[in-house]
């Protein structure tokens, strides 16, 4: 039988095992947020982003809001890249990004990268094409934007958006418009 001393030694140790335990999982670990919980950072900046001017603090080398907020977005998409490297949504919003940049062409690329992989369901794969779509449109290719959307095949319930999509390309390589006020790919 142990003695109280011995008792008591034992379970201060533990005590203090336990307490060390504790302290470190509260203050010191760092788990890795899930998947939604960075999507949701990048949709919430992105959707700021959105709404800002790309230029709004003119000369310097002091980087814009918009340029910061990005750049933020795009570590945490490195995050996502890092932990779920397989994730489709990972390219749709760095095409969105690229998007907001201005460049057209990674855009698309990015948006035919988010349909390739392996999780991506048929409602992103559907909004990718049509994203991509547009995304062609915007850099110039209207006819590679017109193949893409009637090469796809989507579902009935999307068919208005298609074929509006379609009569928009039909009028652009008719006659030369505006496209910087094409529809927002998101």
């Amino acid at each position: 039988m142990m003695s109280d001393w011995s008792k008591r030694f034992v379970g201060y140790g533990l005590s203090a095992a336990v307490g060390g335990l504790l302290v470190y999982g509260g203050f010191f670990y760092r788990a890795a947020p899930d998947l939604m919980t960075m999507l949701g950072s990048v949709e919430v900046q992105l959707t700021q982003a959105t709404m800002m001017s790309a230029d709004d603090e003119p000369g310097g080398d002091v980087p814009s809001s918009r340029a910061r907020l990005l750049s933020d977005v795009s570590a945490w998409l490195d995050q996502v890249d890092e932990a779920y490297p397989e994730t489709a949504w990972s390219p749709w919003y760095r095409g969105y990004m690229a998007y907001l940049n201005g460049d057209y062409r990674d855009a698309a690329s990015l948006y035919a990268e988010a349909r390739r992989r392996p999780d991506c369901d048929e409602d992103l794969r559907d909004k990718s094409v049509i994203n991509e779509a547009l995304m062609l449109r915007q850099a110039g290719e209207p006819d590679a934007a017109a193949y893409l959307l009637r090469w796809h095949q989507f579902p009935e319930h999307h068919a208005a958006l298609v074929e509006g999509q379609l009569a928009a390309l039909a009028a652009l390589t008719a006659a030369p418009a505006d496209i910087s006020t094409g529809s927002s790919p998101r």
